[in-house]
Protein backbone atom coordinates (compact mmCIF):
# COMPACT_ATOMS: atom_id res chain seq x y z
CA UNK A 1 0.00 0.00 0.00
CA UNK A 2 0.98 3.68 0.07
CA UNK A 3 2.79 3.35 3.40
CA UNK A 4 4.87 0.40 2.21
CA UNK A 5 5.87 2.29 -0.91
CA UNK A 6 6.87 5.34 1.09
CA UNK A 7 8.90 3.21 3.51
CA UNK A 8 10.77 1.65 0.62
CA UNK A 9 11.51 5.05 -0.91
CA UNK A 10 12.88 6.35 2.40
CA UNK A 11 15.83 4.82 4.25
CA UNK A 12 13.72 2.42 6.29
CA UNK A 13 14.69 -1.09 7.27
CA UNK A 14 11.48 -3.13 7.07
CA UNK A 15 10.76 -6.01 9.47
CA UNK A 16 8.39 -8.66 8.06
CA UNK A 17 8.05 -10.92 11.10
CA UNK A 18 4.58 -9.56 11.90
CA UNK A 19 3.37 -9.36 8.30
CA UNK A 20 0.80 -11.85 7.04
CA UNK A 21 1.34 -13.64 3.74
CA UNK A 22 -0.50 -11.02 1.70
CA UNK A 23 1.51 -8.24 3.30
CA UNK A 24 4.74 -10.09 2.52
CA UNK A 25 3.71 -10.47 -1.12
CA UNK A 26 2.85 -6.77 -1.32
CA UNK A 27 6.23 -5.84 0.10
CA UNK A 28 8.03 -7.90 -2.54
CA UNK A 29 6.47 -5.69 -5.21
CA UNK A 30 7.88 -2.46 -3.78
CA UNK A 31 10.98 -3.37 -1.74
CA UNK A 32 14.01 -1.64 -3.18
CA UNK A 33 16.50 -2.90 -0.59
CA UNK A 34 16.97 -5.96 1.63
CA UNK A 35 14.65 -6.34 4.62
CA UNK A 36 14.60 -8.45 7.78
CA UNK A 37 12.49 -11.05 9.53
CA UNK A 38 13.74 -10.38 13.04
CA UNK A 39 12.11 -13.41 14.70
CA UNK A 40 10.69 -16.03 12.33
CA UNK A 41 11.39 -19.72 11.80
CA UNK A 42 10.61 -22.18 8.99
CA UNK A 43 6.91 -22.94 8.44
CA UNK A 44 7.82 -26.29 6.86
CA UNK A 45 8.96 -27.45 10.31
CA UNK A 46 6.45 -25.58 12.46
CA UNK A 47 3.18 -24.39 10.95
CA UNK A 48 2.76 -21.14 12.89
CA UNK A 49 1.38 -18.59 10.43
CA UNK A 50 4.12 -16.10 11.22
CA UNK A 51 6.88 -18.52 10.30
CA UNK A 52 8.28 -18.24 6.79
CA UNK A 53 7.34 -20.54 3.93
CA UNK A 54 10.10 -22.06 1.82
CA UNK A 55 9.25 -19.70 -1.03
CA UNK A 56 9.54 -16.71 1.32
CA UNK A 57 12.89 -17.96 2.58
CA UNK A 58 14.23 -18.47 -0.95
CA UNK A 59 13.12 -14.97 -1.92
CA UNK A 60 14.75 -13.45 1.14
CA UNK A 61 17.96 -15.32 0.38
CA UNK A 62 17.83 -14.07 -3.21
CA UNK A 63 17.46 -10.49 -1.96
CA UNK A 64 20.26 -10.77 0.64
CA UNK A 65 17.84 -10.32 3.54
CA UNK A 66 18.37 -11.27 7.19
CA UNK A 67 16.34 -13.82 9.19
CA UNK A 68 16.48 -14.14 12.97
CA UNK A 69 15.71 -17.47 14.61
CA UNK A 70 12.78 -17.31 17.04
CA UNK A 71 13.06 -19.14 20.40
CA UNK A 72 9.32 -19.02 21.21
CA UNK A 73 8.20 -22.62 21.71
CA UNK A 74 5.18 -22.25 19.39
CA UNK A 75 7.48 -21.09 16.58
CA UNK A 76 9.84 -24.05 17.03
CA UNK A 77 7.38 -26.95 17.29
CA UNK A 78 3.67 -27.33 16.65
CA UNK A 79 3.24 -29.05 20.02
CA UNK A 80 5.38 -26.46 21.82
CA UNK A 81 7.37 -29.20 23.53
CA UNK A 82 10.91 -27.85 23.25
CA UNK A 83 13.37 -29.45 25.66
CA UNK A 84 16.71 -29.06 23.91
CA UNK A 85 18.56 -27.07 21.28
CA UNK A 86 17.77 -29.73 18.69
CA UNK A 87 14.80 -27.71 17.42
CA UNK A 88 17.00 -24.65 16.83
CA UNK A 89 19.37 -26.96 14.96
CA UNK A 90 16.53 -28.37 12.81
CA UNK A 91 15.37 -24.91 11.77
CA UNK A 92 18.95 -23.79 11.19
CA UNK A 93 19.63 -26.70 8.85
CA UNK A 94 16.39 -26.08 6.97
CA UNK A 95 17.41 -22.48 6.32
CA UNK A 96 20.86 -23.70 5.26
CA UNK A 97 19.34 -26.19 2.83
CA UNK A 98 17.44 -23.32 1.21
CA UNK A 99 20.64 -21.34 0.72
CA UNK A 100 20.46 -19.19 3.86
CA UNK A 101 23.88 -19.74 5.40
CA UNK A 102 24.71 -16.03 5.02
CA UNK A 103 21.22 -14.85 5.93
CA UNK A 104 20.55 -16.48 9.29
CA UNK A 105 21.02 -14.84 12.69
CA UNK A 106 19.74 -14.98 16.28
CA UNK A 107 16.35 -13.37 16.67
CA UNK A 108 15.17 -14.64 20.09
CA UNK A 109 11.79 -13.06 21.11
CA UNK A 110 12.92 -12.36 24.66
CA UNK A 111 10.35 -9.59 25.11
CA UNK A 112 7.35 -11.47 26.46
CA UNK A 113 7.06 -14.87 24.77
CA UNK A 114 7.18 -18.35 26.30
CA UNK A 115 10.73 -19.61 25.88
CA UNK A 116 12.10 -23.09 26.56
CA UNK A 117 14.27 -23.54 29.63
CA UNK A 118 17.34 -24.03 27.44
CA UNK A 119 16.89 -20.65 25.72
CA UNK A 120 15.29 -18.33 28.27
CA UNK A 121 18.34 -16.08 28.85
CA UNK A 122 20.98 -14.59 26.52
CA UNK A 123 23.64 -16.58 28.41
CA UNK A 124 21.84 -19.84 27.60
CA UNK A 125 21.35 -18.76 24.00
CA UNK A 126 25.11 -18.41 23.68
CA UNK A 127 25.31 -22.21 23.99
CA UNK A 128 23.74 -22.45 20.52
CA UNK A 129 27.25 -21.95 19.13
CA UNK A 130 28.80 -25.04 20.71
CA UNK A 131 25.69 -27.07 19.96
CA UNK A 132 25.83 -26.23 16.26
CA UNK A 133 29.53 -27.12 16.18
CA UNK A 134 28.83 -30.42 17.96
CA UNK A 135 26.25 -31.29 15.29
CA UNK A 136 28.74 -30.78 12.46
CA UNK A 137 28.09 -27.14 11.49
CA UNK A 138 31.35 -25.48 10.43
CA UNK A 139 32.88 -22.77 12.58
CA UNK A 140 32.40 -20.29 9.73
CA UNK A 141 28.68 -21.02 9.46
CA UNK A 142 28.20 -21.05 13.25
CA UNK A 143 29.97 -17.68 13.52
CA UNK A 144 27.63 -16.40 10.82
CA UNK A 145 24.52 -17.39 12.73
CA UNK A 146 25.81 -16.10 16.06
CA UNK A 147 26.88 -12.64 14.90
CA UNK A 148 28.69 -12.23 11.58
CA UNK A 149 25.68 -12.40 9.27
CA UNK A 150 23.79 -9.77 11.28
CA UNK A 151 26.88 -7.60 11.59
CA UNK A 152 27.48 -7.68 7.85
CA UNK A 153 23.83 -7.09 7.03
CA UNK A 154 23.61 -3.96 9.17
CA UNK A 155 26.97 -2.74 7.91
CA UNK A 156 25.68 -2.90 4.35
CA UNK A 157 22.13 -1.69 4.86
CA UNK A 158 22.32 1.09 7.43
CA UNK A 159 23.76 4.24 5.90
CA UNK A 160 24.92 7.51 7.43
CA UNK A 161 21.38 8.84 7.60
CA UNK A 162 19.21 8.23 10.63
CA UNK A 163 16.91 5.29 9.99
CA UNK A 164 13.44 4.99 11.47
CA UNK A 165 12.53 1.39 12.25
CA UNK A 166 10.04 -0.53 14.36
CA UNK A 167 10.98 -1.43 17.91
CA UNK A 168 10.97 -5.12 16.99
CA UNK A 169 14.29 -4.53 15.23
CA UNK A 170 15.63 -2.56 18.18
CA UNK A 171 14.64 -5.31 20.60
CA UNK A 172 16.28 -7.97 18.49
CA UNK A 173 19.58 -6.11 17.97
CA UNK A 174 20.62 -7.14 21.46
CA UNK A 175 19.67 -10.75 20.85
CA UNK A 176 21.55 -10.81 17.53
CA UNK A 177 24.64 -10.05 19.59
CA UNK A 178 23.94 -12.21 22.63
CA UNK A 179 27.47 -13.59 22.54
CA UNK A 180 29.16 -10.24 22.95
CA UNK A 181 29.32 -8.19 19.78
CA UNK A 182 27.17 -5.52 21.40
CA UNK A 183 28.28 -3.82 24.58
CA UNK A 184 26.54 -1.03 26.40
CA UNK A 185 28.01 2.36 25.61
CA UNK A 186 28.12 4.88 28.42
CA UNK A 187 28.31 7.79 27.79
CA UNK A 188 26.41 7.71 24.46
CA UNK A 189 28.47 7.59 21.31
CA UNK A 190 26.08 9.88 19.44
CA UNK A 191 23.17 12.19 20.13
CA UNK A 192 20.64 9.87 18.50
CA UNK A 193 18.01 7.98 20.50
CA UNK A 194 19.92 4.80 19.81
CA UNK A 195 23.14 4.35 17.96
CA UNK A 196 25.45 1.68 16.66
CA UNK A 197 29.13 2.07 16.02
CA UNK A 198 30.15 -0.57 13.54
CA UNK A 199 33.53 -2.01 14.34
CA UNK A 200 34.94 -5.49 13.92
CA UNK A 201 34.09 -6.28 17.53
CA UNK A 202 32.26 -5.16 19.52
CA UNK A 203 29.34 -3.16 18.23
CA UNK A 204 28.53 -0.56 20.85
CA UNK A 205 24.90 0.20 21.59
CA UNK A 206 23.31 2.90 23.69
CA UNK A 207 19.67 3.87 24.16
CA UNK A 208 18.88 7.49 24.91
CA UNK A 209 16.02 6.24 27.07
CA UNK A 210 18.39 4.55 29.48
CA UNK A 211 21.40 2.27 29.37
CA UNK A 212 20.29 -1.16 28.25
CA UNK A 213 16.60 -0.29 27.96
CA UNK A 214 14.71 0.19 24.70
CA UNK A 215 11.30 1.79 24.86
CA UNK A 216 8.70 2.11 22.11
CA UNK A 217 9.47 2.71 18.46
CA UNK A 218 12.73 4.58 18.16
CA UNK A 219 15.28 5.94 15.77
CA UNK A 220 18.44 4.11 14.92
CA UNK A 221 21.48 6.11 13.87
CA UNK A 222 24.88 4.99 12.68
CA UNK A 223 27.75 6.84 14.28
CA UNK A 224 30.77 7.18 11.99
CA UNK A 225 34.07 7.87 13.73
Amino acid sequence: DRRQRQMCIETVLVDVSHLNDHGFADLLEVAAKPFVATHSNARALCSHKRNLTDDMIREMVRRDCLIGLNYFVKFLRDDGEVHSLDDIYRHTMHFFELGGKKNLALGSDFDGSLLPECLNTPAKAASIYEYLISRGVSQEDADGVMYKNAQEFFRKNLDKNTVTIGDAVLNKLIAFAAVGIIELADPPLCDTEADLLFREKPLRWKSGRGCGKIGGGGRLGVCRR
